[in-house]
């Protein structure tokens, strides 16, 4: 039998941390046997009569602390005879989800929180559009393709979506779920600023004309051009979530993408 839980705090003498409710200790030490492998993807847990007497909580303490593990992507619960609580495999969705809200809030506050996403959705764009280039399959690319539309009948939000589209299964093609999970919850950050914006209808029509470049280069397999129209494509983008100017207004030189200053482009065929 497991060490009881207590909903006593420890106390060190310094101002007492918030105390963890009993669910959520329950949810951390099944965590940890799942993160350390004594619980594998596919082990069945504990049903919660057992879990409860193993930790010497009540049942409702232990259906809590399944819910947690559930919302984290940890586990899943399966109905019928054969049914219960499973060690499952956390997907980049699921993932991104939880990654949402904190990142948001982490940068809310910051007077350059759209430059930092910039940076962070570059890191992982232009590298991974030359993972892509070279790792995507036939079907991928099919997909890729049917993210591509008609700027003339988007409206914002519709071009917001097709957006996010377009480039995350860029990215799903890749084949590196890190990044997808790095990527997803920058893109809708990002994404709500844009839909904040006032925007020429030529915006529409150039960010089309750019993802058909990146899409030829992407059916191609030529990573080095399809960095280099990734770079280019969000240049335009980042002028736009933070200075929200119009598509056809020159950019200003800095924000023009130069291939050689970026680490992604110079090292990603070595």
């Amino acid at each position: 039998m497991h060490a009881p839980i207590s909903d006593v705090p420890a106390h060190n003498g310094s101002a007492p941390e918030p105390r963890a409710t009993a669910y959520d200790q329950v949810a951390a030490r099944v965590r940890q046997q799942i993160l350390d492998g004594t619980l594998k993807v596919g082990d069945r847990l504990p049903t919660e009569p057992e879990l409860s007497a193993q930790y010497r909580v009540s049942r409702n303490t232990a259906r809590e602390a399944f819910r947690v593990l559930a919302s984290q992507g940890l586990v899943t619960t399966k109905r019928g005879v054969t049914g219960g609580v499973f060690v499952s495999r956390p997907t980049p969705g699921r993932l991104a989800d939880n990654l949402l809200a904190p990142i948001r809030l982490l940068t809310e506050d910051s007077g350059d929180s759209t430059r930092s996403l910039a940076e962070i959705r570059d890191l992982l764009e232009i590298h991974g559009v030359g993972l892509a280039a070279r790792r995507r399959t036939a079907e991928e690319l099919e997909h890729i393709r049917e993210a591509l539309v008609d700027p003339g009948g988007e409206d914002l939000p519709d071009l917001y979506a097709s957006e996010y589209r377009f480039h995350t299964r860029v990215l799903a093609a890749a084949h590196n779920p890190v990044f997808e999970v790095g990527l997803e919850p920058v893109l809708r950050i990002l994404g709500e600023r844009l839909l904040g914006q006032h925007l020429p209808a030529q915006f529409a029509r150039r960010i089309d004309r750019e993802h058909r470049e990146i899409f030829r280069h992407l059916a191609a397999g030529n990573q080095a051009g399809a960095r280099v129209a990734m770079h280019a494509h969000l240049a335009v983008l980042h002028w736009h979530y933070e200075y929200g100017g119009s598509a056809e207004t020159p950019i200003p030189r800095q924000a023009h993408p130069d291939p050689s200053e970026s680490t992604s482009a110079r090292t990603a065929d070595r």
